[in-house]
Order: C-alpha cells, then sequence, then structure tokens
C-alpha cells in the first residue's frame, strides 16, 4: 500500500506547474561565459550529482551556441535489462509535451499559407463534431495556442496501456470532450485537449494525419531523420525505457501512449533536438531549408498572453521565462517516467535540451535550467541596483492582510480524481509580514516580495513579479506567479487539510462505533445462549430501523467504513505511476458509486433525528452527538463530490 501511495505522489508531482519556483534565486556577480570547456564542467557535475540524488538511471543533454553543437552528452543507461547506455545521437527520449512545440510550429505554417486564421473559432475548421462552450464565448485557434481555451483537466483515461491500442484523435477528442469551466481567453488553464483539437485542425485543413505532416513539413526539411511523431516498433528498439525508483529498485513502466498525440507522444534523440533549436534560433531556416517565415517564427515568439503586463506570459505554443535580465523561450514535458526540458535563449543565441528516464527525475529536470541561467546568465550587482531602483513602491498600501492566505493552481480536473493529489501539493502560501512585505511558501522554499503598486510585488533580489486579482468588492481572488500559471484564492472551508481532518474524524467515529457494535453483538449473542431456557419477559416493541437513530447511526458507520475497504483495495490495484492515465480499476469505480449509500442512510437519519428532537425520543446529548454525527457525513459527502470521488 506504501508503495501505491508513494508512485501516485510521485506521478502527481509531474502534473504540476513547478518548473519555476527554482527560478527565484539571488543572483551571482560573476557570469561565465557559454563555452564548450565551461559547460562541460557545469554539466558533469550537476548531471553526476543531481541523478545520484534523484535516483535517475539515464540522462542526456545538449547545448547548441551560434550555430553549433558546443556540449551533448549521454549519462547513465537507456535500458538497465540490457545495460545499454545512453547515447545523444541514437537514444530515443519521449520528449513528453515538448511535442506541442511541434504542434504550434505546424499551425503556424498553416498560418503562413493563409490555410488557417489564429482569431478564428476552432469550430469552423471541425466537420464531424463541435466544441461546445455553454454560455461562453467561441474558442479561437489564439487560445488554443496559448492554454487559454477554458477546458477543465481530464487525466484519467487519457492514454492507451499499450501503445499500438491507441485509436484515432478525431474519435477521442469526439468523445471526450471536456468542459469549458471559465471564458476563453480570460485565464490560463494548461490544456493537452486544446492541443490535440490544434492536431485536428492540422489534418482537417491539410487532409494529411497529424504524423505525416510532420514528417513531411517539419522533421523531414529539418533532418530529423530519428524522431518519430508516434511510437512504433522500429522507435521501441531504441527507446530509453521508463523507471520509478522504489524500495531501493527500479521499476520499469508500461509501454503506453497518449490518445491525443500533438500534446505529447512525440520521440526524438538530443542530436535531432538540436536541429529543432537551431531551426527557431535561425528565424525559421536549418538544414538549408526555410520552414517557417522569419515574420511568422517572430510573431510565434512574442508574448500573445498573460495574465498581467508584468508577470511572464506565452507565446504561441511557448512559456516565457523572464530572469536575469533575459528573456527566454522554453517548454517542458513530462510522461510520466520522462522529464524533458527545450529552452532558447535567441539574444545569446543558445539554446538547451535536456531529458531523462525515472519518475523521480521531474526535479532534476526543471531545476537545471535555473541553475545553467545561475551560472552563465548572472545579473551584475550594477544591473540589480538598477532593477531594484525601478521596483521602487510607487504606492504601498497600508493592510496587506487582505492577499494573505492560500492559492491553489487551477490546472486541477472539475471531473476526475486527479483533482485532489494536485490541490494537496501546487499550492502557494502567502504571509503578511507586519505590511512591509508579503513572505511566498512553496514546496517548502521562502521567499520575500516587496509592493511596487496596489496589486503588484517585487522579489528584491530578482526583479521577479507577484501580481494579484481583485473582485469589484476588493477582494483578492487570483495569484499570477512567475511560472505563468493562474492560482485561485481560496475560502478557510475549501482547505485540503481542513477536509482531511473531517474525513478522518468520520474514518475514526465510524471504526470505534463498528468496534462498539460488534462487541454488543458478541455480549447479545452469549446473553441469549445463557437466557435459553429462562421465561421470556415482554419487552417493549422496538422501533423499525429506518426509525431509529441508533441503529441509522451503525448503519452509517458501517458504510463508512465499507466505502474505506473498498477504496483502500483500489486503490492498491494502481500498480504503476502511470495507470492513472489509464482506466480506473474495478473495485475504483465501485469505490466511486459506494458514497450515494452513506448519502441514502444520511438522509434517512435526517428524517428520524427530526422526529427525536420533537419526540424527545432520546437523551439530550445522544441527540446532539447523532446530528453532530449527520452533519459531519453529510460535510464529507460534500467533499467526496468536490473532489470528484463520487460517480464515474
Amino acid at each position: 500500500m506504501k508503495k501505491n501511495i508513494a508512485m501516485l505522489l510521485c506521478f502527481f508531482l509531474l502534473l504540476i506547474p513547478i518548473h519555476s519556483y527554482a527560478a527565484n534565486h539571488p543572483p551571482k556577480n560573476e557570469p561565465l561565459s557559454i563555452t564548450t570547456e565551461n559547460v562541460t564542467a557545469f554539466a558533469d557535475d550537476y548531471f553526476s550529482e543531481a541523478m545520484e540524488k534523484n535516483h535517475v538511471p539515464g540522462a542526456v543533454i545538449i547545448v547548441v551556441k551560434d550555430n553549433e553543437v558546443i556540449y551533448e552528452k549521454g549519462f547513465g543507461y537507456a535500458n538497465l535489462e540490457s545495460n545499454t547506455e545512453v547515447d545523444p545521437k541514437q537514444s530515443l527520449f519521449r520528449i513528453g509535451s515538448v511535442t506541442k512545440l511541434f504542434t504550434a510550429t505546424a499551425i503556424m505554417q498553416l498560418v503562413e499559407q493563409g490555410l488557417v486564421d489564429v482569431e478564428q473559432d476552432v469550430n469552423s475548421y471541425l466537420t464531424n463534431f463541435q466544441v461546445d462552450t455553454g454560455a461562453y464565448s467561441t474558442i479561437k485557434i489564439k487560445h488554443l495556442l496559448t492554454h487559454t481555451p477554458g477546458f477543465d483537466e481530464r487525466i484519467v483515461g487519457m492514454a492507451a496501456r499499450d501503445y499500438q491500442e491507441r485509436g484515432s484523435l478525431e474519435e477521442y477528442l469526439k468523445n471526450n470532450q471536456p468542459q469549458v469551466l471559465r471564458e476563453p481567453g480570460k485565464y490560463v488553464q494548461y490544456s493537452n485537449y486544446g492541443m490535440g483539437l490544434l492536431g485536428l485542425v492540422i489534418e482537417e485543413v491539410s487532409g494529411l494525419s497529424y504524423e505525416d505532416y510532420i514528417q513531411q513539413n517539419i522533421l523531414g526539411p529539418l533532418g530529423m531523420n530519428n524522431t518519430h511523431v508516434l511510437m512504433n516498433v522500429a522507435a521501441e528498439e531504441q527507446l530509453a525505457h521508463e523507471y520509478a525508483f522504489l524500495g531501493d529498485q527500479y521499476h520499469p513502466l508500461p509501454l503506453y501512449d497518449f490518445y491525443f498525440p500533438p500534446a505529447g507522444s512525440m520521440i526524438s534523440t538530443a542530436e535531432d533536438m538540436a536541429a529543432f533549436l537551431l531551426f527557431h534560433l535561425n528565424n525559421g531556416t536549418w538544414n538549408n531549408t526555410t520552414v517557417l517565415q522569419p515574420q511568422t517564427i517572430a510573431i510565434m515568439h512574442e508574448r500573445q498572453f498573460s495574465q498581467h503586463p508584468q508577470v511572464q506570459g506565452f507565446g504561441y505554443g511557448f512559456f516565457e521565462r523572464l530572469s536575469h535580465s533575459h528573456r527566454f523561450l522554453e517548454h517542458g514535458g513530462n510522461t510520466g517516467g520522462t522529464n524533458s526540458f527545450f529552452m532558447l535563449d535567441k539574444e545569446q543565441n543558445v539554446g538547451v535540451f535536456i531529458s531523462n528516464n525515472s519518475t523521480s527525475g521531474a526535479l532534476m529536470t526543471y531545476s537545471f535550467i535555473p541553475e545553467f541561467i545561475d551560472n552563465f546568465y548572472p545579473t551584475t550587482s550594477s544591473v540589480a541596483q538598477l532593477e531594484a531602483n525601478d521596483h521602487k513602491v510607487s504606492s504601498k498600501e497600508e493592510s496587506l492582510e487582505r492577499y494573505t492566505g492560500t492559492y491553489y493552481t487551477n490546472r486541477n480536473s472539475q471531473e476526475d480524481i486527479s483533482k485532489l493529489p494536485v490541490l494537496l501539493m501546487a499550492n502557494i502560501h502567502i504571509q503578511n509580514q507586519d505590511n512591509q512585505a508579503l513572505l511566498l511558501n512553496s514546496f517548502g522554499e521562502e521567499y520575500t516580495y516587496v509592493q511596487k503598486e496596489p496589486l503588484v510585488f517585487v522579489h528584491p533580489e530578482t526583479s521577479q513579479t507577484l501580481a494579484f486579482e481583485e473582485d469589484e468588492k476588493g477582494n483578492i481572488t487570483h495569484l499570477f506567479f512567475s511560472d505563468s500559471f493562474v492560482y485561485e484564492k481560496k475560502a478557510w472551508y475549501q482547505e485540503p487539510l481542513f477536509h482531511l481532518i473531517l474525513l478522518v474524524l468520520l474514518a475514526l467515529i465510524a471504526i470505534l462505533t463498528g468496534i462498539v457494535h460488534l462487541f454488543q453483538l458478541s455480549r447479545r449473542i452469549l446473553a441469549r445462549k445463557k437466557n435459553e431456557n429462562r421465561i421470556e419477559q415482554k419487552v417493549e416493541p422496538a422501533l423499525p430501523w429506518y426509525s431509529d437513530p441508533r441503529q441509522i447511526h451503525q448503519l452509517l458507520c458501517w458504510s463508512v467504513i465499507l466505502y474505506l475497504i473498498v477504496f483502500l483495495i483500489g486503490v492498491s490495484q494502481i500498480q504503476q505511476t502511470v495507470d492513472i492515465f489509464f482506466v480506473l480499476p474495478t473495485l475504483m469505480k465501485i469505490a466511486l458509486l459506494m458514497p450515494f449509500l452513506p448519502a441514502f442512510i444520511v438522509l434517512l437519519q435526517g428524517i428520524s433525528l427530526v422526529r427525536a428532537w420533537i419526540s424527545g425520543s432520546e437523551s439530550l446529548m445522544i441527540r446532539f452527538y447523532y446530528t453532530g454525527v449527520c452533519a459531519l457525513s453529510l460535510c464529507v459527502i460534500l467533499i467526496l463530490r468536490y473532489y470528484n470521488f463520487t460517480g464515474l
């Protein structure tokens, strides 16, 4: 059981945006030049230490500068079973969501040809089904490119356990359409489904399959001959196997694939990814071929959306990173067992691609980029002072109390059970420091931000910005952080910790009641055996069970115990971190239906307690106790509903 829970936690760590938390490092004063010698010394030290610390069997890196590969190296093993070492030229790594950059590039090719308009409704390109936005406005192509369509997140069931079982892209998108939760174009919520839709647009407009289009129009022209759009037998032979490190050993992960390849299914070598880096660094031309015109790729690289002018945002497909007086373009990719990262610095003509093959390697991958920037892009003291002067307070609020609280990423599902672990981990705590500054705590690290103006705070050493949004009453509703994502402020009664306390309390009451009930039953059985030969005394007829608060209370507690047993067994059937990508185990499905039983019993108890309070048939203490447990049970049922643990 501990193994399964640990594996689930590792998986959910991959779902949340973590790449910019490490970016708030104080600047250094002496930058290193980006040369083969310096990068080799830095990367060799970093990978040798980080791989051991994070239990990563294999990793790869390639760095390009000024149209040349200045460093490439494989570390460790691509396949532990065959002792195959990582080779940057031959070892294939699943690049996960870095695939989205290829999809965005393909869309921009079609924009350049006049076949797609970023301002156009996506439904105008779909022939066999339409996206239902409900009461909201239409979803435009540009919303899909900037992760602002407003779609809910679906994790469960988004992958086939065997890549050969993957069906058509169109059928999956048609039959698994998520809800639209917010107005398109208003808030970022990272969307795999949205990028899948762009892949379908490519198919509809070009008349080619997504795979054939990418191969013919991007991979072929760039000479990326060792890259595969979809998993296949040939790719499987060169693939860096994925592992989870648990119990002091590596466990191989299944070779699954996503139902929406345009969002995360490509496989490539580090050397091939260098060609894609150089293509973007050279304004759309590489390998003597122009894949995108300079003006088109410039639009793709420009900021196209941001939640606030002073926080980083998105290009078309790319995340921004604003750090150390530079603007970087980047995208990460996680498949559950492979962790990749792609970064561009167009100003200095530098590109980096890295990848590793372990679930526990996510933090290693995402901490590499901030470390790389710290070593090769330090902000000098004079520049840091100039930036600090730019952030002098223009108008300071007397009290900062309204900003305090806990903020949770809006990238959590309203439809499946992935919501709870994401909310438990992906949160930011804000504290008021004597109305002089805000203290931000996330993933155990603390940073101090001083106010620049109402709703805007800045880190004095790195100049990174926190921006807030308020409603018409002046209440803070959202936080926009340096990772380009959106965090929503929750009230105290929405806190997962508060919910957990209620869940544990009800579980303890149910278990103790069950134990007492079993003890009482055993005593009654023994008493009946002793009294078998005695003359039975006349007793008052008991209330029917459905009208007796005592019996209903016992029944309620047993239903809770039964739910806990089925739920925990269901969790134990999730054997690998990536199993949550597939359909849920049968017992987990049963567990999702079981809350309807205690809900019905709570209704009966409510009716019986009304009668008890009117008639005074029970003692005052007993009535308060049963009423409290009934109310607690109702709260827990609502909590289960909030976290999508009721219904399939």
